[in-house]
């Protein structure tokens, strides 16, 4: 009987574990409610939509079809799921509780339902074939964000993503409890939407010549020519699909800004009394000058684009991405100064804060909104998830931007009514990569935004993510591995100190953790004389050696290795040969020294010691 309990319980466990967000408050009952082919969903037919989606997934996990009832024609079935409005709730949050008999999800409207449903799924058994019989939990929980606003920003300018791309991203997104998809449908190296009445910002702005291949900094071309963009017909498909989610689809543009798309499409908009002008599609990555010009012409051009932009999105807010790039253009330009002053503008500066004020009057009389991006905190995913050494030994096509931004750093991202996740795109060259560049660390970046600071430990996130990255590889979704950094501790308590800078997480005491995978790194080059000393706990003898690099750019290039048995006097020095240096040491020595005899620009690693 004890046996039984006790498994029992491993198994709740398991499943309770699967819960990312985590849940604000979880009180776990007696018993457990049965789910299989007698399994009916009973729901008002205010929430008919709610209660398909979670036939669906209910469906995905059983491999059965569950009724869809009335809330009469439920009341004599003994087993099922109810959904029930409770407008005391906020709009977000929602209650679960679970009996033996049934399960009832409250929620005041569709979106606090369908974040009570996407927890009710997590509590199923995730395997790799579809469970026809299983058993959950009775329990209670009552849960509600800590953010408000959830974000996912996706750059499709760079490159674009399918419509079914980003459908099936809606649904992830609302696994996670995100409740925003931010899209960037412009930059200087492409335009994205269909205008009906602007067909050359498609005809010719979504064109470039060529994509830069990897790397990131390389100003190489592929010269294959790159194109396309969304048509309203697919904005509208996208809209459809996201309302079944409760997630808002909100436009975003770069203006007055990385405009060279705009301007190659239509170049009586930019400042075009400088010498040489001839705005086009950019084909490398970079920033650029071109800017639209302060003129009635730019503004008619925006008042007539933002119209139809409120036509189409039905979100009060448009996004405005307005970077303080250098104003070249306006500061050259006789007809933008003419403009400054004839307006008793200081600046270029004070003309950006100028134009952003036009564009905010033109979104007004459309009902609409700017939504700043700046207002808001983010955490970059274009970033390395992993030391860029592993990604790229790897694949190559890992290549991502830098510092690394490991899915713990995510995790402890601040808290703030509103927070959003971005991910540029100029390295995420299809679905594959997008995917890889979002997960896990999409998981970690919605319990942030969602559970309350009291319910926030990342060992136990990591434990509850890994029935979810099971479920991930169940749908195919090929996900980066969760990366750990190397604990910062040498071997028996060694004291490793140095005058040199390390490099994000490879800090001096990785030279001595007992891990052939670590290292040191130095943060960029170093000077004579600097060291990096290794005091150990007791009297060390025999021959060390100590590697640097491994790669022509990662070793010490000159430098030496000494010993001392009390950290004053040093013995005779060992020079590198190679970037290798061993030596004997004298009995009772405590310290090791290895010294830089001469700068040097590049910076060098050290692996393991060798005892």
């Amino acid at each position: 009987m004890l046996r039984h309990l006790l498994l029992g319980l491993l198994v709740f466990s398991s499943q309770l574990a699967a819960q990312v967000p985590v849940p604000r408050e979880t009180t776990l009952g007696e018993g457990t409610m049965p789910i299989d082919y007698r399994t009916a969903i009973v729901t008002p037919e205010s929430l008919a939509q709610e209660a398909q989606t979670l036939s669906s997934s209910l469906g995905k996990l059983t491999g059965l079809q569950h009724r869809l009832l009335k809330p009469w024609q439920g009341r004599q079935v003994p087993q099922k799921i109810i959904l029930e409005i409770d407008e005391s709730l906020p709009a977000s949050a929602y209650t679960l509780t679970i009996n033996p008999k049934a399960a009832v999800i409250r929620g005041r409207g569709g979106e606090g339902i369908l974040n009570g449903i996407q927890t009710f799924s997590q509590l199923l058994p995730i395997e790799a074939q579809p469970q026809q019989s299983s058993k959950i939990p009775c329990l209670t929980i009552k849960d509600s964000p800590v953010a408000k606003r959830r974000i996912l920003f996706i750059d499709t300018a760079r490159h674009l993503f399918p419509v079914k791309t980003l459908k099936s991203l809606l649904s992830w997104m609302s696994y996670h409890k995100l409740n925003e998809l931010h899209l960037h449908l412009n930059d200087d190296q492409g335009w994205r939407l269909e205008s009906k009445k602007f067909p050359k910002l498609t005809g010719i702005g979504s064109l470039r010549n060529s994509t830069p291949p990897y790397t990131y900094h390389s100003d190489d071309e592929n010269s294959e020519e790159y194109g396309g963009y969304y048509s309203q017909e697919n904005i509208k498909e996208l809209l459809s699909h996201a309302a079944k989610f409760h997630i808002k689809v909100i436009p975003g543009f770069s203006l007055p800004t990385h405009a060279s798309a705009i301007l190659a499409a239509y170049p009586e908009l930019g400042n075009k009394d400088l010498p040489d002008y001839g705005p086009e599609v950019r084909s490398i990555w970079g920033t650029f000058p071109d800017t639209l010009a302060p003129s009635p012409e730019t503004f008619a051009f925006l008042s007539t684009l933002f119209s139809e932009v409120a036509t189409l999105f039905t979100d009060e807010e448009i996004r405005i991405h307005a970077p303080e790039v250098p104003w070249i253009e306006w500061q050259n330009s006789p007809r933008a100064q003419s403009y400054l002053k004839a307006n008793k503008l200081a600046s270029p500066a004070a003309l950006q804060g100028h134009f952003l004020k036009k564009i905010d009057a033109i979104l007004a009389t459309y009902k609409r909104k700017r939504f700043d991006p700046a207002s808001v905190p983010a955490i970059d995913l274009s970033t390395y998830q992993r030391p860029p050494e592993l990604e790229l030994a790897e694949d190559p096509t890992r290549e991502a931007t830098t510092p690394m931004i490991s899915i713990a750093k995510v995790y402890q991202f601040q808290k703030s009514p509103a927070m959003q996740a971005t991910l540029w795109s100029p390295l995420v060259h299809g679905e594959e990569k997008l995917i890889y560049q979002l997960f896990p660390r999409l998981a970690a970046f919605a319990e942030a935004a969602w559970s309350a600071p009291s319910t926030h430990r990342f060992e136990q996130f990591q434990t509850r993510m890994l029935p979810i990255l099971n479920f991930y590889q169940n749908n195919s979704l090929e996900v980066a591995d969760i990366y750990l950094p190397p604990k910062r501790a040498a071997l028996q308590g060694t004291k490793v100190t140095t005058d040199m800078k390390h490099a994000g997480d490879r800090w001096p005491e990785l030279a001595f953790d007992g891990d052939l995978d670590s290292y040191f790194q130095s943060h960029g080059g170093v000077s004579k004389g600097n060291h990096l000393t290794f005091e150990f706990p007791f009297p060390v003898e025999g021959k060390i050696t100590c590697p640097t690099g491994g790669e022509e750019q990662s070793v010490l290039e000159n430098g030496i290795l000494e010993s001392s048995i009390d950290g004053i006097k040093w013995s005779a020095p060992v020079t590198l040969a190679n970037g290798v240096a061993a030596i004997s040491l004298p009995e009772g020595s405590k310290f090791l020294r290895l010294r830089v005899t001469a700068a040097q620009t590049k910076p060098f690693l050290v692996n393991e010691l060798s005892l």
